[in-house]
Parts: structure tokens; C-alpha cells; sequence
């Protein structure tokens, strides 16, 4: 498995302001901040012979970057005020949760790849504008998911919690003696400041769970025909277990026989008959294998249990009508010590029927903005309230219209009718026992035919297209389009749509695939051809689809891609001192500069030898390049090439051979020694020319005036030779000539003379 952290952008979920809240003689310290930051949630344990820390954070992105940095723990005091200890906590490597707990733990294989594993969001959506905001919330998402994981197994065992660096075992210490802990972050960053969670804890032996960590209270309430809600207050346990007994009704006349054994239900015309219950009968079966946690996430079935789940965690069981249940539950801390059961009085399912629909009659205009909505109902029906809602569509998503009305109200009326525009009303009934029905539905009446005003300042720009390694797609570019958002949003306003043309007086035609909702967008196109830039118009779109005129119309210049075309040779003009090569101009007219290239005939590669400015030869339908006569000492070829303003340069044309200069000098300079001790001769050169290809230079040595002959051979690098085979002479004479090709030889050095006597 990979180790690889992936941090959620802190950038985008805002700055983190520090704080520090301290809290003496307690047992728990939760720290509180305002918007944009963070809190620790921090519990302590003394056992007298040790101390025990048990935290949790309660943002995703803080807790995945102190999986990387770990958590800092200070501790001050004791009996003699002794030094201040720290320690740094982080989860356990890979290697160490394997070895520990062995491959067979699905538990322990949950904490590790919840905090090791690399993220399953695609990291292609970071990279595009459009796809930036979708890329940030899924991160956040499965950062919580991990954590969650982390936390609910962390209280389940000690170990858990060790291995997922949230817990310290404090075993330096001395019974009786006081100590503060303290708590923070380890890692350092600009961006955001760290709060600190802080606590004194008295180290004496205490009970594993006080009496103040019970759960207070165990409701039950029947919320449709077929479903109970089982509701108990929030607390400061990090989940619960829910069990559930079968009982049946036992007549009041025995209730003296079960006096010491039973508890009395409470009345409830909603749960059914006094029920009495003998403990020792009942037999609890669990109902939850995942721990319950407190959540506000209800599905409109649920809607009667909105109230309630503001203050309480929620459980859902079913039984069947006329059965009667009783429940138990009960909790677990950070340190996974389980508090005593809570149970409820018993709780009898009523059989209930389908709640009666009320009727919308009527929908009828009250003036240019709004419409009345009416309804009636049977008479025999009890409601407890009423609510009206909208939707574009019959079987599309309701929204509300109104809030909770009146069960004596038979009409209401919406004075923002017109700007919701075609669509239908439905009214939403429910009674005491939580039953839900709904009406049939009705046609808005009025149409909204007024256009909402034109976006205003359009802009636009454009940048060649990454791709995943960060190089440029030559032949795609992303254009980027922004418009103001109004100083006051219009209540319909839908969103807006975008147009294209690759002309200005060209047809136009939509791009955005949809409404587009934000004030941005963005296009990519085709850069490979030769449009030079493209227009856009932006128009904005009501609740009814009315389109408003469109905004001004916005150039944007596109990316040059496009190769300026390659110069062809005009002509070549010997002359005494230099020689003039022509070429004719690249066509293409937004060439800025020309590159001149050199190479030898034997050469496969180009060198740059001049830049050549297109405003130095004015109107000039030809490129002038000048070689000096002097340094044409081998063969040589000259190519060009054309530079646009973007870089894009054309291919390399027009190639000219020029032959070599038999008056060219090499400038080879020779010097000759003669060693009489070691009868050898050192010849020692330089040279101010060289040809562009491989070359070797070749030593010829004439003895008394005979006809030269090779005698050696160098590489351009070297620059001197020893001469050891001398012959039986009066005088010897060298030359050397470098030598490029079997035809192409520079001109001789002046020879050398030197005397063997």
C-alpha cells in the first residue's frame, strides 16, 4: 500500500483562527471558535497510576494534516512542579498497524486505508475551472468519510485509537498529583493559526464512567402507520446501541404479584394502553450493528421528526399494528467504555389509516405579481397543519411555497406567482399521529413575459490547454468568459446562455449546453487552423425562459499556433570579399524576425550562426545574408528559417551550398623544434579556422626538399605532435592542412623548416 496523504485545499475551506480556551478541574474541555475554524474535543482518564488522553477534530482537513504532522502534548505540574514534558503523537506506520494486528482485522484495514490511502477523486477535476468547485467538495466528502470511519472504530478499542494517533497513555506520573495537558496541532502554516485544547486533571483512580455520562431519557413516538421514532437527548457520547423486547399486555389485577420486579409504563393516547413490564420477561434482541450517531439528514417520509432531531438522536424501528416493544440504549465515550442501559416505558404500534388528501379547488389571479390558492377538505378529517409548495413540472422536485399554515386556513396567497412561472401548485397535509398526504395539483395562472436586462461587461480571454503533465495542446486552447454579477440578483433570474461566432457578422450559435448558473464560463477550441480569434454574447434567462437581449459582443484572441510559411532561395552573388545569399520573404505577415543556420556538407545538424530583424530591410521582398570569402575555407550549406510573434517558427528552407574559397586561409600558424638529445622534432600549431563538420588535421614532412609525404594526423583538439621517426637527412620541412572530406582540404600552412645537423 502506498502512504500518500491527501490534504484537502485550505485555501478553499477558509482560514483557521487560533484560539485557547482552558478549563480547570473537569473531566471534558470542547473548544469553541467562530465561523472558519476548528475544535478539539478532548477527555481525560486518571487512574492513578496513569493518565489517559482521548481526543478528536472536529474538521476533516485539520485531522488529515495532523495524521501528517502528528499532535503536540504538552504536560506541566506534578508534586514538585516538575519540568515541562511534550510529546508528539501521530497514527502508526503501515508496517506497525500490519505486525499488530495481522492482515486477518478488517477493522484495523479500515483505519489504515482511511488514513493512508489515496484519494479515489480524480485529480483531472482540479485541473479545469468548470470542474474546480465539484473537485473540492468531493474531497471534502471522502475526508470526512475517513474520519468518521476513524472516529466510530477508535472508541471501539484502545489499540484502535493508538494506532490512529488520538490517544496517549500518560504512565510518568504520580498518584495524587496534579497535572495540565495540553493540546494542539504539531504542524506550522501561513495560512491558518492552531487552537489549542487544554485540561488539569487531579491523577486519582476513578470510575470508569460517571453517572453524569448516563443517558438521561428514552422516548418513543409513533410517527406513521407502520414506523416508530425512538428519540433520546444529545450527549457527549460519540455513538449508541439500540435493543428492542417484544412484551405483551399484562391485566393491572397482577400488577401487585409483579411489584418488585416490573416498571409501570407511562400514559400516552399515542403509544397506546398503560402497559406494565416485567423485567425479568423481556428479551432484548440489538437493532444496530453500526453505532446510531446524531445526524439532521431526514427524508420527507421523516418530516414529523424534524423537531424532535434538532435536540435528540434519532432511531427508526417498525413493528407490526398492535404489537408493543420496548427499547433500550445506551452509549459509548472516546474511550470506548459503555454507559449502564436507558429504557423506555413500552409502546404500542396503533393501526393507522391512509391521512384523507385535501382538494385545491381554485387558483385565481390577485393582481400583476401574485395569485390566490384555495382549498377545501372533508369535514370529518382533523388536520394540524397545511403547507403549499410548487414545482415546474407534476412529477418534478416540490419546493415550498409557504410555511406551516393553519389547520383552519382555506386559501393563501403567493404574491411572487409570477416569477415562478409555469408550473403547479400541490398542498401538503399532515396530522397529530404524523400522517402525510398530499392534493392533486393545479396550473400557475399567470405568465411572466417580462425579460430580465442584458449581462453587462463581458470579458474573455485564452490559454493553450494542459494536459495532465503540464504541456501545452497546440492544437486546443481554453477560453475563459466572465460577466458581472448585478448589485441586486433578480428573484427569477434562471441563469444565462452563451453564443459563438468565429466572425463577428457571422451566424452564432449556442455553446453553453445548458443554463449556466454562475457569471463564468468556459470553451475550448480549436486553435489548429487559422482563425486568429473568435466572439462571444452572453444573454441572461428567467424562471419562464424569457431570454433578454444580449449583451456586447467580446473579442478574444486566441493562441497563435500556426507555423509561419518556410522562405524559398531567390539567388546567390559571389563577390571579391563576401558572398550574398537571398531569400525571398515568408509570406506569412506576422513574422518578426528570421534565423539564419550553418552546417557542413557531411553534417546532419544545424548550428544558428545570425538572427536576422524583419524591420532592418525595410519594404525589401528578400532576406539578405552576407558570408565573409575568408571563412568559406570548406564547403558549407546556409538554410533559414521564420519566427512569428507567438515563437512558431516555420521549417527551415531554401538551402544554399556555398563551395570553398581556394584563397581562404585556415590561419594555421606552425612551429617546429628539433630535440637533438631525443632525435625527435615537436611541432607545435594553432589556427583561427575550423570547418563545422568532423574533421582531422594531416602533418606531411618533406626530407631534403623530397616530395611531402603524411606522416601523422590530429583531431581538432590537439594541437601538437613529436615527430620520433626522423630519417637519415640533411633538413626536414612540415605542413599541415585540415581536412573535412576526401575532396575537401584547407589550404596548406606555410612550411616549416628544420635542420638535423
Amino acid at each position: 500500500m502506498k502512504k500518500k496523504i491527501c490534504i484537502f485545499a485550505v485555501t478553499i475551506i477558509g482560514v483557521f483562527f487560533a484560539a485557547s480556551l482552558v478549563s480547570a478541574q473537569t473531566t471534558e474541555q470542547v473548544t469553541s471558535f467562530k465561523e472558519n475554524s476548528y475544535s478539539i474535543k478532548l477527555e481525560t482518564r486518571s487512574y492513578g497510576d496513569s493518565v489517559v488522553l482521548r481526543w478528536m477534530v472536529d474538521d476533516p482537513a485539520v485531522w488529515m494534516l495532523a495524521n501528517r504532522d502528528g499532535w503536540r502534548i504538552i504536560r506541566t505540574g506534578g508534586k514538585h512542579q516538575t519540568a515541562k514534558v511534550e510529546h508528539i503523537v501521530k497514527p502508526w506506520e503501515l508496517s506497525k498497524i500490519s505486525s499488530t494486528f495481522g492482515y486477518s482485522d478488517l477493522q484495523a484495514g479500515a483505519i489504515a486505508q482511511a488514513i493512508y490511502a489515496e484519494s479515489a477523486v480524480p485529480k483531472s477535476l482540479s485541473s479545469k475551472p468548470e470542474t474546480l468547485v465539484e473537485y473540492v467538495c468531493r474531497l471534502r466528502e471522502e475526508h470526512r468519510a475517513r474520519q468518521t470511519i476513524v472516529s466510530m472504530l477508535a472508541c471501539r478499542s484502545e489499540l484502535y485509537a493508538d494506532a490512529a494517533g488520538l490517544r496517549f497513555v500518560d504512565s510518568d506520573v504520580e498518584p495524587g498529583a496534579t497535572y495540565e495537558y495540553t493540546l494542539s496541532y504539531n504542524g506550522k502554516s501561513d495560512i491558518f493559526s492552531c487552537s489549542v485544547a487544554s485540561e488539569i486533571v487531579k491523577n486519582l483512580a476513578t470510575d470508569a464512567m460517571s453517572a453524569g455520562h448516563a443517558i438521561k431519557e428514552v422516548s418513543v413516538k409513533q410517527i406513521n402507520a407502520g414506523k416508530l421514532a425512538i428519540y433520546w437527548p444529545v450527549s457527549d457520547f460519540c455513538g449508541y446501541y439500540v435493543e428492542r423486547a417484544y412484551v405483551s399486555k399484562i391485566e393491572k389485577s397482577d400488577e401487585t404479584k409483579l411489584s418488585t420486579n416490573k416498571t409501570k409504563s407511562r400514559k400516552s393516547s399515542k403509544s397506546g394502553a398503560d402497559v406494565t413490564v416485567a423485567k425479568a420477561s423481556l428479551n432484548f434482541e440489538p437493532l444496530n450493528r453500526v453505532p446510531v450517531v446524531k445526524t439532521d439528514i431526514l427524508s420527507t417520509a421523516d418530516y414529523p421528526c424534524l423537531v424532535i432531531a434538532r435536540d435528540n438522536v434519532v432511531f427508526f424501528d417498525s413493528v407490526k399494528p398492535g404489537q408493543t416493544a420496548v427499547y433500550r440504549v445506551r452509549g459509548y465515550d472516546l474511550f470506548g467504555r459503555m454507559s449502564d442501559w436507558c429504557q423506555s416505558d413500552a409502546a404500542t404500534m396503533l393501526e393507522q389509516h391512509p391521512l384523507a388528501s385535501p382538494e385545491l379547488v381554485r387558483v385565481s389571479e390577485t393582481d400583476s405579481n401574485g395569485c390566490s390558492v384555495e382549498w377545501r377538505i372533508s369535514s370529518d378529517v382533523a388536520y394540524s397543519a397545511f403547507v403549499l409548495a410548487f414545482s415546474g413540472q407534476v412529477d418534478g422536485d416540490w419546493s415550498n411555497v409557504s410555511g406551516k399554515l393553519s389547520p383552519d386556513s382555506r386559501m393563501f396567497t403567493d404574491s411572487n406567482a409570477i416569477k415562478r412561472g409555469v408550473g403547479y401548485y400541490r398542498l401538503y397535509a399532515y396530522d397529530s399521529l404524523g400522517r402525510l398526504s398530499y392534493s392533486n395539483v393545479l396550473p400557475n395562472s399567470l405568465v411572466d413575459s417580462v425579460a430580465l436586462a442584458a449581462p453587462q461587461a463581458l470579458r474573455g480571454n485564452s490559454l493553450l490547454l494542459k494536459k495532465d503533465d503540464k504541456s501545452e495542446q497546440k492544437s486546443l486552447a481554453v477560453v475563459s468568459l466572465k460577466w458581472n454579477e448585478p448589485k441586486k440578483r433578480p428573484g427569477d433570474l434562471l441563469g444565462f446562455r452563451v453564443f459563438f461566432a468565429d466572425r463577428r457578422d457571422g451566424t452564432f450559435a449556442e455553446v453553453s449546453p445548458s443554463v449556466v448558473a454562475q457569471y463564468s464560463f468556459s470553451d475550448t477550441i480549436n486553435v489548429s487552423d487559422v482563425t486568429t480569434s473568435v466572439y462571444y454574447y452572453v444573454v441572461a434567462v428567467d424562471s419562464r425562459y424569457n431570454q433578454s437581449v444580449s449583451s456586447d459582443t467580446v473579442k478574444v484572441d486566441l493562441p497563435d499556433v500556426v507555423c509561419p510559411e518556410p522562405c524559398e532561395w531567390k539567388s546567390t552573388m559571389p563577390g571579391d570579399t563576401k558572398t550574398s545569399i537571398k531569400w525571398y520573404r515568408s509570406r506569412s505577415e506576422d513574422v518578426v524576425k528570421y534565423n539564419v543556420y550553418s552546417k557542413s556538407p557531411s553534417s546532419s545538424s544545424w548550428r544558428w550562426v545570425a538572427s536576422i530583424d524583419s524591420t532592418s530591410f525595410g519594404a525589401s521582398p528578400c532576406v539578405t545574408y552576407n558570408v565573409e570569402n575568408e571563412s568559406l575555407v570548406f564547403p558549407v550549406h546556409y538554410s533559414i528559417e521564420a519566427v512569428d510573434a507567438a515563437g512558431n517558427t516555420s521549417a527551415r528552407g531554401g538551402v544554399v551550398a556555398l563551395p570553398a574559397n581556394k584563397s581562404a586561409d585556415a590561419g594555421i600558424s606552425l612551429n617546429a623544434k628539433f630535440n637533438r638529445k631525443a632525435a625527435s622534432v615537436l611541432l607545435e600549431w594553432k589556427y583561427t579556422s575550423k570547418p563545422d563538420g568532423k574533421f582531422v588535421g594531416v602533418i606531411y614532412r618533406s626530407d631534403d626538399g623530397s616530395e611531402p609525404v603524411a606522416v601523422g594526423a590530429f583531431s581538432p583538439s590537439q594541437t601538437s605532435f613529436t615527430d620520433s621517426r626522423l630519417p637519415k637527412a640533411k633538413y626536414v620541412t612540415y605542413h599541415i592542412v585540415l581536412k573535412e572530406s576526401q575532396s575537401s582540404v584547407s589550404k596548406p600552412s606555410a612550411a616549416v623548416r628544420v635542420s638535423l645537423n
